[in-house]
């Protein structure tokens, strides 16, 4: 079972990305590892645009809740998603969206991704680093990967972040096919308006309280 890395600070300029709701309630955090996803990369100047779908690689390898395991490994029924990045072939920025369908047809969508990417070490490719809001889960019962999800479908809509690695920094530089792209997607609830500002207040400029997972098995550098 792979190990995991959260990280609570957020720099203040995400803020407006999250909306009214701009802090996060990291209490319970709900985390879908993603495995062996193809990304096509498409180039046109300084604008790459990613077309994220499953094959038959494609793996959700776990599931859990605050870092404990809730579900087994399974083969989504469904997974689409496109990433916008602007800037050079190693750093920029990105926007996107998804959608990921668990075994049961039960799914996670997200409507806005937003952040960075960068050229990260050894195997880890092009790194693409962003948090999301708008996301929220379709699922009668209210489970994912048959995990419980009551929480996070009452409270919705949710925001969290996507670490995406392993995409060749020659697809995305050139343009091309990647079928080994992995991802960790984790899911929170946002707090009230009001009491995301006491938050900023409290923390000042550093923290507004999100969050990130990263697998032990490599070290994802910034």
């Amino acid at each position: 079972m792979l190990g995991r890395l959260w990280r609570f600070a957020l720099p203040v300029a995400f803020v407006s990305l999250l909306g009214t709701a701009s802090a996060v309630n990291a209490d319970s955090v709900f985390s879908i590892d993603l495995n062996g996803f193809t990304v096509t990369t498409a180039v046109a100047g300084s604008t790459r645009t990613l077309t994220l779908a499953k094959d038959s690689n494609t793996k959700i390898a776990g599931v859990s809740i605050d870092g404990n395991p809730a579900g087994g490994t399974a083969t989504p029924l469904a997974f689409v998603g496109g990433i916008v990045a602007n800037g050079s072939a190693t750093t920029g920025t990105v926007t996107g969206s998804f959608s990921l369908s668990d075994q049961n047809g039960h799914t996670y969508s997200v409507l806005n991704l937003a952040g960075t990417y960068h050229l990260g070490s050894g195997p880890n490719g092009i790194v693409v680093d962003a948090m999301t809001s708008g996301g929220s889960f379709t699922a009668i019962p209210a489970t994912f990967d048959n995990a419980d999800i009551t929480y996070w479908q009452n409270h919705q809509p949710l925001v969290g972040s996507v670490l995406q690695f392993k995409l060749l920094p020659s697809a995305f530089a050139n343009g091309g096919v990647d079928t080994d792209v992995d991802a960790d997607i984790a899911v929170a609830v946002p707090l009230p308006a009001t009491a995301s500002m006491g938050l900023v207040l409290l923390g000042g400029v550093g923290v507004t309280g999100a969050f990130r997972r990263m697998k032990s098995r490599q070290e994802i550098v910034a």
